[in-house]
């Protein structure tokens, strides 16, 4: 892009574009590494649980009426 042959005001627009454009890529990539850190940190915490509890002892029988 040739800016020799623009005026002041698209200079200005230019470069202000142009360092949003880079502010916006900063945060994008900080963001990404923020998110794989904390993954891997929680990685070495996580624990396996059960979810799902043993059939009880004493069923409860369901009564329907009809």
């Amino acid at each position: 892009m040739q800016t020799d042959s623009m005026r002041i005001g698209e200079r200005i627009l230019f470069i202000l574009g142009m360092s949003l454009c880079g502010v916006l890529f900063f945060v994008l990539v900080v963001g990404v590494m923020v998110a794989l850190l904390i993954s891997w940190m929680n990685e070495e915490e996580e624990e396996i649980v059960k979810t799902i509890e043993p059939p009880s002892e004493n069923p409860k029988r369901i009564v329907r009426k009809r």
